[in-house]
């Protein structure tokens, strides 16, 4: 848990401290149980995860963590769930913490004192009330008092947050001060702040970039440098969308709504005001949703109706009222002016005989645009989580256009808010007059294109939007009748089956893709293995075994000019070809280094090799993998050097019959250009009989197929060594193999990765 943020997305810890806290209540660990389930309910927070969702699980939970009856696990609990209630509204004052276990909240801050970690909790999450409810001096004064609390979480993702908080509230403190010494020394205490977010962000984009962009985009607003702010604004609203943080794509939004509004440019901050409340209803947060009400609501006031104005905080998703026509699925029509039946069967079947996508979509659209009397129309796909635009054609053309996934948001094409308003609703969008009545008037690309009749209908499966089909026709207003939305209706319904069913066909043929690519993968892997050399004074064995999903282990034996034997040992993130080319490119960059070379050490190549992974991987592949790596020297007489970061090197001692497990030290290869700095060096010996394992996370992580949470573990590993120390190298690496491989049945999940040496 401590270790995940740094490298993978927060999220990805989740499942790991629920699995922690079933785990250690199994075993009858009280205090890792509350621990655990603390920091599972924490991260679903700061996560983004929706706040009415959460406090469900509290309402679940507290039973158990009042049955654990450890005092400190339960005020942090507290902590969190009150700072759950105060954001949703469900609390009589949403500055305090005082509720239904919280009766006395000065009392209650006086008992944490004892208890760094608690204290700490409580006040980074007063400091976010106070940020998110405009309270900028009570929440500067917490910021100062967290610095004598930061020992308490440090390590934990709990500190990003803080200082992330932090330097927001620092920029809002600068607004309103007015000793220019002051606001010197919190400008100096920012840049500082956004120095470590810059570290943060390289090893670990995917959760601290987005604020790394907030926080300099702050910073160059109150330096008056705003052509660089809007850009950072916009840009940490894209990642944090990119990564699920509902949260600080909110909170970005809302900076940005602010530095509009100082700079009189209301028209622009209104579309931030709007995403701002979208995307803090998204996070539960109906309490701040009304505070932005409150201190932006002028910038609706455009709007002539209030009934217009999206009502964002009545739903967990966005419902928005009221347009100028729409049409609810039980409307009906008797009128069959239109189409007649036969018409409608026709289209069906010509939709429902089509599997491939792309000629699916063509199809669909064309036989919408003609039945629907549009001038043009597009269809739209939902993945991941977002719209992109896949298929556009026109009334008076034959051919279509194909467009590859372009991201709603990043086209003049269409209304990119109608769009979304019809998928998030579910419901058909019809504008008879689109720049003259309804919410979209001043909608930017209405205002732009002044387009006449505009429908945009979503397609549902299941209950579920899988897209939706935008159509236009700028010759005549009121062109989309009802009798033409209604056989529309018919026609998605079919639609909706066949794009799950071209979804499946594609699906097919991606896992086809994969599995040649795995072939290739393997193919990779296998060229890399080396030739063992011969050795008077060490006996040598070493095996990979590859998983079905052909994973990035990697291992070398070589020996350099001056004929001493040189050991790797690593591992890339990922599956498939990309970690295989990785892998060439560091076996490559070794032997080059090692073999040509004089009186180099471990250190010094692993800093070369590090910097041309660095190059290649971020700056060619434009890729995000890493690669953990070990390297080891043989100096002759026992004497071995190594540096990097792996996992621990496993030493058998002949003398005493023990294990030794030494750690390595370093940072994950391909994360930063110049490692030069943090790379360190070490030793070891081995007498005669010791043995040396070194091998990857396939062995330790392997699981037992009856209860894949039971893994094969370093006690069953460090067992199986020590039973066959008298063995030969050979011997040893075999019977540790057998031993994963009768633990999960010969079901491996990863590969694994064993190099055995033994001194003579």
């Amino acid at each position: 848990m401590g270790l995940n943020h740094w490298k993978n997305h927060i999220k990805e810890g989740i499942s790991y401290l629920k699995d922690g806290y079933s785990l250690a209540l199994e075993m009858g660990d009280l205090v890792y149980t509350g621990y655990n389930m603390n920091h599972y309910l924490a991260e679903l927070i700061f996560t983004g995860q929706n706040l009415l969702e959460v406090s469900k699980q509290f309402k679940d939970l507290r039973s158990l963590q009042q049955k654990l009856k450890h005092l400190s696990g339960i005020h942090v609990f507290n902590i969190f769930e009150q700072f759950c209630l105060n954001l949703i509204g469900s609390s009589k004052d949403r500055l305090s913490f005082e509720g239904k276990y919280i009766e006395n909240e000065m009392d209650f801050v006086n008992s944490l004192k004892e208890n760094l970690s608690a204290y700490g909790f409580y006040k980074v999450l007063k400091l976010i009330i106070y940020y998110l409810f405009n309270e900028v001096e009570l929440a500067y004064h917490v910021c100062l008092e967290i610095k004598k609390a930061e020992g308490g979480f440090f390590g934990m993702m709990f500190v990003q947050f803080y200082y992330f908080f932090y330097g927001l509230t620092l920029k809002e403190y600068c607004l309103i001060n007015e000793n220019q010494s002051i606001i010197n020394k919190n400008l100096r205490t920012l840049k500082n702040i956004i120095k470590k977010y810059r570290i943060w962000a390289k090893t670990s984009p995917d959760n601290y970039m987005a604020p790394y962009l907030l926080l300099r985009a702050e910073f160059y607003n109150i330096s008056n440098r705003q052509e660089k702010s809007i850009k950072l604004y916009d840009r940490a609203i894209l990642v944090a969308k990119e990564n699920s943080f509902s949260n600080i794509e909110a909170i970005a939004n809302e900076c940005a709504v602010k530095f509009y509004v100082s700079k009189g440019m209301n028209k622009i901050a209104e579309s931030y005001f709007i995403e701002a409340k979208y995307c803090y209803s998204k996070w539960g947060a109906n309490e701040k949703v009304k505070d932005l009400d409150r201190r932006y609501g002028f910038l609706m006031a455009v709007y002539r109706n209030r009934e217009e104005i999206i009502n964002f905080s009545s739903t967990i998703a966005p419902s928005m009222k009221p347009v100028n026509k729409i049409f609810h699925p039980t409307e009906t029509s008797t009128s069959s002016t239109l189409l007649d039946f036969a018409t409608v069967m026709k289209a069906t079947q010509t939709i429902s005989s089509e599997i491939e996508m792309e000629k699916l979509l063509a199809k669909m659209l064309k036989i919408v645009i003609e039945n629907a009397g549009a001038e043009k129309g597009f269809f739209i796909l939902s993945k991941n989580d977002d719209l992109f635009i896949e298929c556009e054609s026109y009334a008076n053309k034959d051919d279509y256009i194909v467009l590859k996934s372009i991201p709603l948001d990043k086209q003049d094409k269409l209304s990119s808010s109608i769009v979304r308003f019809a998928v998030k609703t579910k419901e058909n969008l019809v504008l008879g007059d689109a720049t003259k009545e309804g919410a979209f008037v001043l909608d930017n690309y209405v205002l732009q294109a002044k387009p006449k009749s505009v429908l945009c209908f979503p397609i549902i499966s299941q209950g579920k939007s899988l897209g939706a089909i935008y159509l236009e026709n700028n010759f005549v207003t009121y062109a989309f009748t009802p009798h033409r939305v209604e056989i529309l209706k018919l026609l998605s319904t079919q639609a909706a089956i066949s794009i799950e069913n071209a979804n499946l066909i594609d699906g097919m043929k991606e896992r086809e893709r994969l599995k040649q690519e795995m072939v290739i993968a393997q193919r990779i892997q296998a060229s890399l293995l080396p030739r063992i050399p011969q050795s008077k004074e060490l006996e040598m064995s070493a095996i990979m075994k590859p998983a079905e999903e052909v994973g990035g282990d990697y291992y070398d034996i070589l020996k350099d000019k001056e004929d001493k034997i040189w050991f790797a040992i690593g591992d890339v993130s990922g599956y498939g070809v990309t970690p295989g080319l990785i892998l060439m490119m560091a076996e490559t960059a070794l032997t080059t280094k090692v073999k040509n070379s004089e009186k180099i050490t471990p250190s010094e190549a692993l800093i070369l090799i590090n910097k041309i992974l660095s190059e290649n991987v971020r700056e060619r592949l434009r890729e995000n993998h890493f690669m953990t790596m070990t390297l080891f020297k043989y100096e002759g007489d026992g004497k071995f050097l190594y540096a990097g970061a792996h996992l621990d090197i496993m030493i058998y001692r002949a003398k005493t019959g023990k294990i030794e497990l030494l750690k390595t030290d370093g940072i994950f290869l391909a994360i930063l250009p110049d490692i030069s700095k943090i790379v360190k060096q070490f030793e070891f010996t081995l007498e005669k009989d010791d043995i040396m394992v070194i091998y990857t996370d396939g062995v330790t992580s392997t699981r037992f197929p009856e209860n894949r949470e039971v893994l094969f573990g370093m006690k069953n590993f460090c067992d199986v060594v020590e039973k066959n120390s008298k063995k030969n190298a050979e011997e040893i690496r075999n019977a540790i193999l057998n031993a994963t491989l009768d633990f999960c049945k010969n079901k491996l999940d990863d590969d694994i990765t064993i190099v055995v040496v033994k001194k003579k």
